[in-house]
């Protein structure tokens, strides 16, 4: 006898048994065992295929999200300071990621490095001016520019997001973005700990007062803190000796350092900006940019009216452009002093005295003297040594890369462009 059984997929999902048992009910023993067999092995196939297009949505749907919020922090960081936290490596966690994901508003965005070459070059290459910083301390510099508050850290690098977590102290502020990875990190419990507004707190934190006096922050965001945390946080408050003149300022200064006064920074001349590396210091005059930089050994006493202030870096070759003539194929000579010439891939010298040097720019497509000549051409040089440095806009000698084209790109002798990152 042939049996032709009709059982609608809405059946063989829902898993109605009834229907199933009607259905084997009808013939004999022998026949009903292989209708159940076979409905059976037919449901499982149906629940399968169901729960893998669940998960394959739910994929789609984290991945959009994901997309949707990188989206969103990108478009609210704006171009320049993407790229330049992009050629930085750095790393975004904090505070920041949890109000994106929170759908609050972001207040500031809290900036890692995995390297001081990271951090100094990522200074360079956006341009911090004076005139942009807030506050500056022994953990981090402030900067605000177009309605955005960015803190720098940099009395300590990390390696990864993960590895920023650990010095955390909140489960529900692991949230990071990764600019050399392109994506978010996360810690496991960031989301169930922000979506139960449950403080989760981690016993390794790296400053547990700090941390004390934050659980009063986010008490008004809402945030409850179980009492079994709030003693864990207690225990680790108490591994630190705080008889210790130094463990208590290395604990009250959390991330960010301690700015002296409730009023900005304000900085005049000859004042330190807020780098010192070796011998070298940055300067302001007023309001205007950098102006000076010297080689020389730093004055004691400045040192130490300006010591909070200071950070050590690592130099890392600085690229700068100058407007020139053209003479031949990778050749081109100074407007001011038609003798003196540039030619690829070649060291170039300053005649005459030092102080006068090859004058220069730090920045890409600066409307500098002879950029509106008809015939200019901007190259790009780069300077391998502080000693090369004279000042903002003067160096000794630099090796000439090549000319730069209107997107920013070096072109070589090889006619290659070597992208502008």
């Amino acid at each position: 006898m042939k049996l032709e059984i009709e059982i609608t997929e809405e059946q063989l999902k829902s898993g109605i048994e009834r229907n199933i048992r009607t259905i084997i009910a009808k013939y004999s023993i022998d026949g009903a065992k292989l209708i159940e067999k076979r409905l059976k092995e037919l449901y499982n196939k149906a629940v399968d295929d169901t729960i893998n297009e669940i998960i394959h949505f739910e994929k789609r749907r984290e991945n959009m999200d994901r997309d949707y919020f990188k989206y969103k922090l990108l478009a609210y960081l704006g171009n320049d300071l993407v790229a330049c936290f992009k050629k930085a490596n750095a790393i975004i966690a904090g505070g920041a990621i949890r109000s994106l994901f929170c759908g609050e508003d972001i207040k500031d965005v809290d900036t890692y490095f995995r390297s001081s070459s990271d951090l100094i070059g990522f200074i360079n290459d956006y341009r911090v001016k004076s005139k942009q910083i807030s506050t500056v301390t022994k953990r981090s510099l402030t900067f605000k520019e177009s309605g955005k508050t960015v803190q720098l850290i940099h009395f300590s690098h990390y390696s990864s997001a993960e590895e920023i977590f650990n010095d955390f102290d909140f489960t529900a502020c692991m949230g990071a973005y990764d600019f050399q990875k392109d994506d978010f990190v996360f810690h496991e419990d960031f989301f169930s700990d922000n979506a139960t507004k449950k403080m989760g707190i981690n016993k390794g934190t790296k400053y547990p007062l700090i941390s004390m006096l934050r659980l009063f922050k986010y008490k008004q965001k809402g945030y409850d803190f179980p009492l079994k945390e709030l003693l864990e946080l207690c225990k680790a408050i108490n591994k630190f000796d705080y008889s210790d003149e130094k463990v208590v300022l290395d604990q009250t200064q959390g991330f960010y350092g301690i700015v002296e006064g409730e009023k900005q920074l304000e900085w005049s001349i000859d004042e330190l900006e807020f780098i010192v590396s070796n011998k070298i210091e940055y300067f302001v005059n007023g309001k205007n940019k950098i102006n000076a930089i010297t080689l020389e050994k730093i004055d004691e006493t400045k040192l130490e009216k300006y010591k909070d202030k200071l950070i050590e870096v690592e130099f890392k070759p600085l690229i700068v452009y100058k407007y020139v003539k053209p003479v031949s194929d990778g050749v081109w000579c100074s407007y001011y002093k038609n003798s003196f010439q540039y030619k690829i891939n070649s060291l170039v010298k300053a005649e005459g005295s030092w102080n006068e040097g090859i004058y220069c720019s730090y920045v890409l497509n600066n409307k500098s003297t002879y950029h509106d000549k008809p015939d200019a051409v901007q190259i790009a040089m780069r300077v391998d040594s502080y000693e090369d440095i004279i000042n903002f806009n003067r160096v000794k000698r630099a090796f000439v890369l090549g000319s730069v084209d209107k997107y920013g790109n070096i072109i070589t002798e090889e006619k290659k462009e070597m992208e502008f990152k």
